[in-house]
């Protein structure tokens, strides 16, 4: 312990802390992008769908080509296929962590993205964290939740400055009223546990944050229950890599009580106390499962019975599958997720119920690389 002398500059009372704090919030302006870069390509790796699209949330509007990978393997596939102009590489992965994959990265030296700058995505905000990663061969570190002016500002340092289109300025630029208008729940705003202002800070605007929202909810029992799997059976390293990452999803939408309970038993996990973790990994999973439940509604909806569904034909489901494939291609992914979800409308052909099934799975869990993969091989399939 230490004592610390304090000067005070005024005795007047605060007031109420939390409220001024709300407030501040709501009086922030807009969010406007710093630039554009329709030509450029980046390759963003999390194993935690929600930061996949809360990434691809806060990145919309400057027009970046963004393809996606949830694992260290798949990073690797992608990135010794092509280059890229940057890589966001998120460090707490299973099996093949960041760093593992940044260094086998890096080891072939006839890979393509050799020079390509890589930065580190990290909910660990640790001192010395910048010296560890630049130690480890990233060129730089962004912290989660990630905030968008700073993820801006480091993508214009390391893109290619003939890619980068510098924005209108705010007079000038037209305003988006996209999600302006649109409401969040009463049943979302009465969970104790979510500071709502919060959340919409950290996924850039009310109709991004519902998205995220909406992807937690759909996530949680797994989630909980491969947790709880991990640690019932003793791998305590996966365990802690699950609360990891349910820390990291939890603060970006706001449950931030959570999320600091989660980086307490995330500690314990890296440094194997178990009498620590079996203290309170039940009140984790059980706060979290109680999360979800309040949030159902947005996944409660039961889905309509096949026979009550308009047919679509194979021609027009193949024209459908077209459209969302050239989606794929241009990194449309609002787009993408739209043309899955109409899909959901229509009674399609036997033969065809796997591959839809596969669709929305795949929409759902942000794997967007998957799509056009999964498009392309049962029509190799089918040939």
């Amino acid at each position: 312990s230490f004592s610390l002398r304090q000067t005070v500059i005024k005795w007047e009372e605060l007031g109420d802390y939390e409220a001024a704090y709300k407030a501040s919030l709501a009086s922030r302006g807009k969010y406007h992008e710093k630039f554009r870069a329709p030509k450029a390509e980046i390759l963003v790796v999390d194993d935690t769908p929600m930061n996949l699209e809360v990434f691809i949330n806060l990145l919309k509007k400057t027009e970046i080509k963004i393809e996606t990978a949830a694992t260290g393997e798949e990073a690797l596939s992608l990135a010794f296929d092509k280059e890229y102009d940057v890589i966001c590489l998120d460090h707490m992965m299973p099996d093949k962590d960041g760093i593992e994959t940044l260094h086998e990265m890096r080891e072939r030296k006839d890979a393509p993205n050799l020079q390509t700058p890589v930065i580190c995505l990290t909910a660990n905000a640790i001192s010395g964290a910048r010296e560890k990663y630049l130690a480890e061969g990233f060129d730089n570190y962004l912290t989660k939740p990630i905030d968008s002016e700073k993820l801006e500002e480091m993508l214009i340092e390391y893109l290619p400055e003939e890619k980068i289109i510098p924005a209108e300025s705010d007079e000038d630029a037209e305003t988006d009223e996209t999600g302006d208008n649109m409401r969040i729940p009463d049943y979302i705003t009465g969970i104790s546990e979510i500071d709502t202002d919060i959340g919409i800070q950290n996924c850039g605007g009310v109709e991004e944050y519902m998205k995220t929202v909406e992807i937690y909810a759909k996530t949680v029992k797994d989630h909980a229950d491969e947790t709880e799997q991990f640690w019932k059976s003793g791998d305590i390293k996966n365990a802690t890599i699950k609360i990891h990452a349910l820390k990291s999803s939890s603060r970006i939408i706001g449950a931030t009580d959570l999320g600091e309970l989660a980086q307490e038993l995330e500690n314990a996990g890296n440094e194997n106390d178990t009498e620590k973790l079996g203290e309170r990994i039940d009140e984790l999973l059980y706060r979290y499962r109680k999360i979800g439940e309040a949030l159902s509604p947005l996944i409660g909806v039961d889905e309509p019975n096949e026979s009550d569904l308009n047919p679509i034909s194979e021609d027009e489901l193949g024209q459908m599958y077209t459209a969302i494939s050239e989606f794929i291609s241009v990194s449309d992914y609002d787009s993408v997720v739209d043309l899955i979800e109409a899909l959901k409308g229509y009674r399609v052909p036997d033969n065809e119920k796997e591959r839809r099934n596969a669709l929305i799975k795949a929409a759902d869990e942000v794997r967007y690389e998957d799509i056009k993969d999964i498009i392309e091989k049962e029509d190799n399939d089918a040939q």
